[in-house]
């Protein structure tokens, strides 16, 4: 059965590296990471777009990223996101 939601998770050199590709269009996703410790911080890096068929190319940039810290996640429809 497919959700929509693809996640990967790997640990490297210390870290926990978990990705998620959301291929709703129109469906966005929040929850809430549970078993990091107080005070760490987390990066949020976020590629997303309104079109499903928007790319990057040298020429046009559509597909945006941004970094941000917070134990609440939103993942939203049509992205990529990578917690660190």
């Amino acid at each position: 059965m497919c959700t929509g939601w693809h996640v990967s998770a790997v640990v490297n050199n210390g870290y926990v590296n978990l990705a998620v590709v959301s291929l709703h269009a129109e469906q966005e996703f929040k929850t809430e990471l549970k078993g990091v410790p107080a005070g760490q911080e987390i990066e949020v890096h976020l590629a997303t777009s309104e079109n499903l068929d928007d790319v990057n190319t040298t020429e046009r940039m559509t597909v945006g990223e941004q970094v941000e810290g917070g134990r609440q996640v939103l993942l939203p429809q049509i992205s990529f996101t990578l917690l660190r």
